[in-house]
């Protein structure tokens, strides 16, 4: 039950896909997002570019159904009024097998890039990301450094299988 004071989202859903337990992809996508988010504000606010790129990557994810997506879109909306932290997430990026780690650090630094400029705090914030999904650190810069094509998102990629162990 939220607070008195908190913020919550309330969206239509009558799809008969509904599901009250959301699917695993959901729970990534939604990891993804929560992160995506929290890179955008490290520089002290979500940007217009940042912005379209995350509303473009919850259209890409073709592997979630409808009620899904309406569901990450409303999630989407709380995150950017309410920017979360990344404090206790340790449990849910355990779940995600190794390729979908990197997958979503690659879509994190293309979100850092997505307004053309990187900031110190957004490359301190990607730097513990990477160290939480036990990628490499310096990769990063690496990353960073990569030119990004206009419009790419994460589409399908390994955040679309079920969540499996390596």
């Amino acid at each position: 039950m939220p607070s008195p004071d908190a913020m919550v989202v309330i969206f239509s859903d009558e799809d008969i896909q509904s599901n009250r337990e959301p699917a695993p992809e959901y729970g990534a996508a939604s990891l993804t997002l929560h992160l995506a988010v929290s890179v955008s504000v490290a520089d002290g606010e979500v940007g217009d570019e940042e912005r379209q790129l995350l509303l473009r990557q919850l259209e890409d994810w073709l592997h979630l159904n409808e009620s899904a997506r309406r569901r990450l879109q409303a999630h989407l909306r709380l995150l950017m009024a309410e920017p979360p932290g990344t404090n206790n997430l340790k449990k849910r990026i355990e779940s995600l097998p190794m390729n979908a780690r990197q997958s979503i650090g690659e879509f994190l630094a293309q979100v850092a890039k997505a307004d053309e400029e990187v900031t110190p705090a957004e490359v301190k914030l990607l730097e513990k990301i990477f160290k939480m999904l036990e990628l490499d650190t310096q990769s990063v810069y690496s990353l960073l450094h990569v030119s990004v094509t206009e419009g790419k998102t994460l589409g399908s990629l390994p955040i679309s299988k079920p969540l499996e162990p390596d």
